[in-house]
């Protein structure tokens, strides 16, 4: 399925939807009028066709009057971390609109690439776009980062906007603000205590403790940053659900941030354990084996005989961890049950 949907209603926007189309790769949807002249999907109503695969595609754009796609998408609006991207661009190509999800869902981005295609003008109406300030929002997506809470992206935006310093907590510099030019950098004042944290003011914390030092979040927006490694071993014909409890319990009791879990390795003897792949399904991770040769390269606090008699390694849980990591510490040792183990380590920016 294409990433990019075009859609069109007239013949001139429909010449125009089909030169964007084979810029973008994108797909065409058009009249049944249209469609067998210009090589679109043919559609009866355009309300129904957009119902049917708005969700199918990440980014729209239509040729047409903003009126009536506003009619087609309003019912069909979840939220802005959930709706795809919607342009709306006039049939002579002048305007580019950014309608919809302009920063999460890349309205904003994909309106100045169609109006660079058309020789027309975007059209950006999002306040800190338009302010020449960072968006919150875009930055934690840039940056890989989870929002744990979409409301308070527009506390610290209308903090933004209103000439406020925003406070920063990013330890591990996963929003690169050591990279911000001058007129960013202005915006925020840096935290690297959060003793010294001001809960009447808004602000931006990063990181991977669960629980944000009892800070009420209302005016905080907290990210994610995705950087736990976890490693992990088992006996064979372990219920994946075991699995999955025991990674939460880990998780828990070391007030350690799921949303901050990032990929799960093992062992490379483990590729035909159905059991460890659903359990890596059920966590929604990426799996990563490594060969007994690598695992053995690793340095390790706590050898494992067991490993080493059955698998010919000395450590799977904690030196998955920390290879998948590139790390040389373990931020939570090896935690064991009778039936697996499971480790953590940090992942640096």
């Amino acid at each position: 399925m294409a990433q990019i949907a075009v859609y069109a209603l007239t013949k001139q926007g429909a010449a125009l939807a089909a030169r964007l189309t084979r810029a973008l790769d994108a797909v065409i949807y058009l009249p049944e009028s249209l469609a067998t002249q210009y090589g679109g999907q043919a559609f009866s109503h355009l309300l129904d066709q957009v119902r049917e695969v708005f969700f199918q595609h990440e980014r729209h754009v239509f040729v047409c009057a903003t009126g009536i796609v506003v009619r087609a998408i309003a019912p069909l609006l979840q939220g802005k971390d959930k709706d795809p991207a919607v342009v709306v661009l006039d049939q002579d190509g002048e305007h580019a609109i950014s309608l919809l999800s302009g920063h999460l869902g890349g309205a904003n981005a994909l309106a100045r690439e169609v109006a660079a295609l058309t020789g027309g003008r975007a059209v950006i109406t999002t306040a800190t776009d338009t302010a020449g300030l960072p968006a919150p929002d875009l930055m934690a997506q840039q940056a890989g980062c989870t929002i744990q809470d979409m409301g308070t992206v527009k506390v610290v935006s209308r903090a933004l906007l209103d000439g406020e310093a925003v406070q920063l907590h990013d330890p591990q510099d996963w929003l690169h603000a050591t990279q911000w030019g001058r007129q960013w950098a202005q915006c925020f004042e840096e935290i690297k205590d959060l003793a010294q944290w001001n809960t009447a003011r808004p602000g931006i914390v990063v990181t991977h403790m669960a629980d944000v030092l009892g800070l009420d979040t209302g005016n905080i927006l907290v990210l994610r940053p995705p950087c736990l490694a976890l490693g992990m071993g088992c006996r064979k014909e372990v219920d994946p659900g075991e699995l999955v409890a025991f990674v939460n319990e880990v998780l828990w009791k070391n007030n350690l941030a799921r949303a901050s879990v990032w990929k799960m390795g093992t062992v490379e003897a483990k590729k035909d354990d159905e059991n460890m792949t659903q359990a890596a399904t059920l966590l929604g991770l990426d799996l990563e084996y490594f060969s007994s040769e690598i695992l053995n390269t690793v340095d390790v606090p706590h050898p494992s005989p067991g490993a080493q008699k059955h698998l010919g390694v000395d450590s799977v849980s904690e030196a998955s961890a920390l290879l998948l990591a590139g790390s040389t510490e373990l931020m939570v040792p090896k935690q064991a049950t009778s039936r697996a183990t499971l480790a953590i380590a940090l992942r640096q920016p």
